[in-house]
């Protein structure tokens, strides 16, 4: 079974500064015999296979194959499709890449064989911006991942395993686990009623410059109390939402930026938390969003951390901390 787009995205980032040898010289193409030919598809089919995806990510060295694999299937768009091969030029046959995020006007895309300088030889792997709207763009690939697929393609909305956001997604938008994300039990606590259904309390705390080291994985200082805990404010079991935003500056675009809540029971002991939340620095400073919802006991806390990996230290220029509860 496929591994995910997760899988995937983390395979094809490994790769971002490869440069090619003499002759198009490259590992991609090595991997398939396929020595010393354009490679972008031998990149994209390389990432399918060393990711875990190669039943869904089919090997093609030559781009209409890949648009005919998923046309066959009809799993093929002309909207963006976080982690599926992304298609240029007539018919799709010019090149090709991995979609691993959008927005209304933009494409992210890992892609081979490609360079930075507008000319038509590529050299190496690059993270790349493209116009969404773009005319070259000719189509996406949907592949059929374990845990369900994030688009743009409104035909799509409300199909089984299927995350639809229109304008804007990331690799942050993926469900965790191997198949879509169920909705939890319902838990002994508050429940909202008609007409109740308002927070019966809001915290919010602002906060300014913190460094991150590199690798290391960080306590955000998110509260008024400075332990970088939050907790509800009465003693009672409570549903909650907590969403932490903040702007980082000093990483160079393309490094990953992962963020994780962690819970506590009352007396201090690690009770859990909720999957890791990958994001993608931008060129200049990155502003970035994290959430979280579920139950917390009576004086349990929740925790945020944040990690960087890039060729520095990132500091943290501003933060703001939010948490509603009912």
């Amino acid at each position: 079974m496929a591994k995910g787009a997760k899988a995937l995205i983390a395979e094809a980032k490994k790769h971002v500064g490869f440069r090619e040898g003499p002759n198009n010289q490259n590992p991609f193409s090595a991997h398939y015999g396929r020595d010393h030919e354009s490679w972008c598809a031998d990149f994209v089919s390389y990432c399918g296979w060393a990711s875990g995806n190669h039943d869904v990510i089919p090997n093609y060295s030559y781009c209409p194959n890949g648009v005919a694999y998923y046309r066959s299937k009809g799993r093929f768009s002309e909207y963006p499709v976080i982690g599926g091969p992304v298609f240029y030029g007539p018919g799709g046959s010019h090149h090709t890449g991995i979609c691993i995020g959008y927005t209304a006007d933009t494409i992210t895309t890992i892609e081979g064989n490609t360079n930075n300088d507008g000319s038509a030889e590529g050299n190496g792997v690059y993270l790349k911006s493209r116009s969404r709207k773009s005319t070259n763009v000719y189509g996406y690939g949907i592949p059929d991942f374990p845990e369900g697929v994030v688009l743009a393609d409104p035909a799509w909305k409300g199909k089984v395993g299927v995350v639809y956001f229109g304008q804007e997604a990331s690799a942050a938008d993926i469900p965790s686990g191997g198949q879509p994300d169920p909705k939890p039990d319902p838990q002994p606590g508050p429940t909202p009623t008609p007409g109740g259904d308002m927070p019966k309390s809001v915290w919010l705390h602002n906060g300014t410059h913190s460094k991150v080291q590199r690798g290391e994985w960080m306590t955000v200082d998110v509260t008024a109390n400075h332990d970088g805990t939050i907790v509800p404010p009465q003693n009672r079991d409570q549903y909650f939402t907590s969403n932490v935003k903040l702007q980082v500056s000093g990483v160079e675009a393309g490094a990953t930026i992962r963020g994780r809540f962690l819970k506590f029971k009352p007396n201090g002991d690690p009770d859990g938390g909720y999957s890791e939340v990958e994001q993608i620095s931008t060129v200049g400073d990155s502003f970035l969003g994290f959430s979280a919802c579920g139950h917390m006991n009576p004086k349990a806390s929740l925790m945020f951390q944040m990690q960087v990996d890039g060729s520095g230290d990132a500091i943290v220029v501003n933060r703001t901390a939010e948490a509603l509860y009912w």
